[in-house]
């Protein structure tokens, strides 16, 4: 139905809901028909017409008077407003609140005021549990690929309507795969099968699968993220034990074509983490293990063509960091702390997180970043937390399972969650967050 046709449609249900009445009313006759409804109840009454989420409660204030309502679940509800003049309006679901947008009524009004949060049973659950899936994202898919117990090679996708779809198959079962997007491929790279590997293959935007040239040495447990013309993929622990981590950096590029660089240290991380983002012209690899007794707090910054430029240090050294970013900022996070950079690559500190356990998930939607996960207290290993744009924190609703070794992808204005473990214990669940249609 067109936007404007829809408007229309519930113009008509509210004035059929205030008068009662019943019947079809032409666009032409609102306005008759509202000012009718205002001399019938010898009152001055403006409808304020509401899209929001389901559950969101919607208040307007204007001076003493406070008028509340609580989204249905058709994500339109009509508000009506006894006066004329500015009213200050909210939108409040769990502990996120919209910001206030202020309305001149002196007619009829539509406020649009759409919440990211979870959206329960969006796609149904995976047929086998897994943990440590890889994630990534080309055009309107968000693909998965292989994951833990045991490995697998299976992939599949979701495009922007939520709709699963199958994948070819990766080149050989594994897990713990790095993965990130160029313009053209969504890029995996490395992983575990029994040792560690040095296969990379992409997938376009039409799900059709093509194999880059090997890692320069088979690896896994390190970071990656795109920036510019590549997918940029540093550091990691090399096969054999005890782990031995690189400081090796491949990126491949639109063409999958291969480049190779190298971190200013050697390092890697000690769970399914990414401690890697982008934020302008700068690809961004955090801080790693190095030896059983030594982890270090560096940040590298790559251009697209490799070239590196120390950032300034994170604020605490760890193993187990994880990333994302805002339109505005890259950020990283140890512990409940949040170090952030623009794209000058200026430091700061970001809002303190809830969750203080590490080996999170992070993942980018719709110039947010969001935190997903971790292995702090039963409760905290449920949390999502967005940090929008100004560094502003909301805590969304719980996930599903939670817990680590999560991988996430976006498509559209969705991001998905997949797998995970709990308790040793790999998952099955697929969470959805996003703009509830």
């Amino acid at each position: 139905m067109p936007i404007l046709d829809e408007l229309y449609t519930d113009i008509a249900s509210a004035i059929r809901e205030k008068e009662p009445s019943e019947g079809d009313i032409k666009a032409s006759d609102f306005p008759d028909r509202i000012t009718g409804l205002r001399t019938k109840n010898n009152i001055s009454s403006y409808p304020l017409l509401i899209h929001c989420v389901k559950g969101a409660t919607i208040t307007a204030t204007q001076g003493d008077t406070v008028i509340s309502k609580v989204m249905g679940g058709g994500g339109v509800e009509t508000l009506w407003l006894p006066e004329s003049g500015i009213w200050n309006v909210v939108a409040q679901k769990g502990s996120y609140t919209s910001p206030i947008t202020e309305i001149e009524l002196s007619g009829d009004v539509t406020l649009k005021e759409k919440l990211i949060d979870l959206i329960p049973n969006a796609v149904e659950p995976l047929t086998t549990a897994r943990r440590a899936i890889a994630g990534a994202s080309i055009g309107y898919y968000a693909i998965f690929a292989g994951g833990y117990s045991p490995e697998i090679d299976e992939t599949f996708a979701y495009d922007s309507l939520l709709t699963k779809v199958d994948t070819p198959l990766l080149s050989d079962k594994r897990a713990y795969i790095m993965s990130a997007s160029n313009p053209s491929y969504a890029v995996f790279a490395g992983g575990i099968l029994y040792d560690c590997v040095a296969n990379v293959e992409g997938y376009d935007s039409n799900l059709t699968k093509k194999a880059g040239t090997n890692l320069r040495s088979a690896r896994r447990w390190g970071g990656s993220t795109g920036v510019g013309d590549v997918a940029i993929f540093g550091g990691g622990t090399l096969s054999g034990y005890p782990l031995t981590a690189t400081s090796n950096v491949d990126s491949y590029n639109s063409n999958m074509t291969r480049s190779v660089g190298s971190l200013s240290s050697v390092r890697c991380v000690l769970d399914f983490v990414n401690p890697a983002t982008s934020i302008g012209d700068y690809g961004l690899i955090g801080c790693g293990w190095i030896s059983s007794s030594n982890t270090v707090d560096t940040l590298d910054a790559f251009t697209e063509t490799l070239t590196r430029k120390a950032a300034p240090v994170l604020s605490a050294k760890s193993s187990q960091t994880s990333a994302c970013s805002s339109t505005n900022y890259a950020m990283f996070q140890i512990s409940t702390g949040l170090t952030v950079y623009n794209a000058n690559l200026t430091k700061s500190n970001g809002p303190r997180l809830s969750c203080s356990g590490n080996s999170r998930i992070g993942v980018s939607l719709n110039g947010n970043g969001i935190f997903f996960g971790g292995n702090g207290s039963e409760d905290q290993k449920l949390m999502a937390e967005l940090i929008d744009p100004n560094l502003t924190k909301k805590v969304l609703s719980n996930m599903t399972t939670g817990g680590t070794e999560l991988s996430a992808a976006t498509t559209g204005s969705y991001a998905i969650i997949a797998g995970g473990c709990v308790n040793a214990k790999p998952q099955t669940t697929v969470d959805v967050y996003g703009i509830e249609p």
